[in-house]
């Protein structure tokens, strides 16, 4: 009697509890569903842009025209395998003339070549800003410098150089300076040797040299040559200096001329005439 009872209110209880649990299961207790997925809350990427910020402003095309160059090769330059032509109205030796758009490359190494076995040519010069161009300038002419580089050299005739000495010699290996020794060494010890007034002809190349060795060479010059100092060098815009030669940009004399020879510290000072 005692189970009966206890079994009646056990099964209700058992029934309420199991009803609860399927009434919930899957339901708020309000009773609508349950999103059976997570909610994630994603952040749109921004609108792709249309400038792109890597790009630079297009530098404008240059204007249309065409430009007269005089282009001056130097005693042993060659345009193509020609050599230009003498006495025009500028008084350039060795030049060609030719006409070019403007902004149209120039003649490079495979046009402009040299007489002088082994020589390269580098880069054009131009004689009115002293700057190396690559492109014809916007003008209505130019006078454009070639500068060539190294070269084995013509045979030098031993007969036609003096057999001691420093001074010049010129890239025919025919025309050269001989310097004279110049009193004492200078403050840091350099030996002198003078040349005097002496004139140097756009397009020209030479070199200091010593006649006994039979050696060219080039070395730096001095800040103050051609007018120049420390602060404002100007020897540049007379002279293009490699390792090998001058080369002359701009004609010019020279009044004074120094080559300072020592040991790791030589220097060449070139003093421009009035």
């Amino acid at each position: 009697m005692k189970k009966s009872i206890l079994m009646s209110i056990i099964l209700p209880l058992a029934v309420v509890t199991i009803s609860g649990c399927v009434k919930y299961n899957g339901r708020n207790k309000d009773g609508s569903p349950k999103d059976p997925t997570t909610t994630t809350t994603t952040t749109e990427p921004p609108a792709p842009t249309t400038e792109d910020p890597t790009t630079t402003t297009p530098v404008p095309p240059p204007p249309e025209g065409s430009v007269n160059l005089f282009l001056v090769l130097g005693p042993n330059g060659l345009y193509g395998d020609q050599k230009g032509e003498d006495g025009d109205s500028k008084y350039l030796e060795n030049t060609k003339l030719i006409q070019l758009k403007y902004g149209e490359a120039l003649p490079d190494e495979n046009i402009i070549k040299s007489e002088v076995p082994e020589s390269k040519f580098l880069y054009w010069v131009d004689r009115e800003t002293t700057e190396i161009t690559t492109v014809a300038p916007v003008a209505e002419e130019a006078v454009l410098v070639a500068v060539f580089e190294g070269g084995g050299d013509s045979p030098i005739d031993p007969g036609n150089l003096p057999s001691e000495g420093f001074g010049f010699l010129f890239s025919d290996n025919k025309t050269y300076a001989l310097a004279t020794k110049f009193g004492e060494p200078d403050a840091q010890g350099r030996e002198q040797y003078k040349v005097s007034d002496m004139n140097f002809v756009e397009g020209s190349s030479f070199r200091l040299f010593d006649f006994a060795n039979r050696a060219g060479w080039t070395i730096p010059l001095d800040p103050w040559s051609l007018g120049g100092s420390d602060t404002d060098i100007k020897w540049t815009e007379y002279l293009a200096k490699s390792d090998t030669y001058y080369t002359v940009k701009k004609s010019f004399k020279a009044k004074d001329i120094y080559i300072k020879l020592k040991y790791e510290d030589d220097q060449l000072y070139m003093g421009l005439a009035a």
